[in-house]
């Protein structure tokens, strides 16, 4: 409570310590030079003129890294990929954001990354098709800053073979899917899909055809645990998760059982004898 009242709030400028346009997040290395460069035109003609060049001389050996010069006769992105590029010039976007006046003082910027996966969660599971442009827009901000993954839970927001047995309205379609993966393509985000299993099965569980799959009440209906011996349950979410992985094609997926502690478990006639341990792997081995 204390940080977020005035005294303790910092105030950040649009220009560093040395003067130079604020780069978010912060690059390794910048090295001052004389001189400036004048800007012709708007952002967009600016950014359009950025000189290329991809190369493995002098430049980080990260494939996200790259050098970014600023001369009086215009500026220049080398890396060793096309990401080290479009990195570069999203550092080029915060300097033409944050400059002050009409040029940009001559410098040259090595920068890399710290980490390898940089991202964010993203609940969708609620999102509407006429959202889905705005959505894509959210992945360009967060390329900005130089997010590269994206963890998306969608629940039963998806256009499945089962759709038909949710209670929705309307949920994305695969023309919405398809955006969103191009703009994560465009932006060098890998999109995740956040596969609703076991606890987070409240998409399951709150269908009223499927109420028999619960195992005992839960505390809370976000919690909902379904029978991880209910061969109806498996087959139900592994629907789920291969009409999933084939729309998206992930290099990675996360399975949500993080919470089932706080659910009834092992409590059916096939379950109670059954080693907990032994339980969640039977159930999870096949997804």
């Amino acid at each position: 409570a204390l940080l977020a009242t005035h005294a303790f709030a910092v105030r950040l400028g649009t220009l560093d310590s040395k003067g130079y346009p604020v780069i978010i997040p912060t690059v390794k290395k910048l090295t001052p030079m004389p001189g400036a460069f004048a800007l012709k035109g708007d952002d967009k003609a600016v950014l359009e003129s950025v000189e290329e060049e991809l190369t493995e001389r002098g430049v980080p050996e990260s494939k996200e890294g790259y050098v970014l010069t600023v001369s009086s006769r215009g500026i220049k992105v080398r890396a060793r990929s096309r990401v080290g590029l479009f990195y570069g010039k999203k550092s080029v976007e915060w300097m033409l954001r944050n400059r002050a006046g009409d040029s940009l003082r001559c410098c040259t910027i090595e920068d890399w990354p710290d980490v390898r996966m940089r991202g964010v969660f993203l609940e969708m599971n609620d999102l509407r098709p006429d959202q889905m442009p705005r959505m894509c827009r959210v992945l360009e901000g967060l390329a900005l800053l130089k997010n590269n993954m994206v963890l998306c839970d969608f629940a039963d927001n998806l256009p499945l073979s089962i759709s038909g047995d949710f209670n929705r309205k309307e949920t994305l379609s695969r023309a919405d899917v398809d955006a969103f993966i191009a703009a994560a393509k465009r932006n060098h985000i890998t999109v995740i899909p956040y596969l609703q299993v076991a606890s987070h099965a409240y998409w399951m569980t709150r269908h009223k055809d499927w109420a028999s799959l619960s195992e005992g009440k839960p505390s809370i209906p976000w919690g909902s645990l379904y029978c991880l011996s209910n061969p109806q349950a498996q087959k139900i979410v592994e629907t789920v998760v291969s009409e999933t992985c084939d729309l998206f094609s992930p290099k990675g997926f996360q399975i949500c059982m993080d919470e089932m502690w706080g659910c009834p478990h092992g409590l059916c006639p096939a379950c109670k004898d059954v080693p907990i341990a032994k339980l969640v792997w039977r159930h999870v081995e096949p997804i």
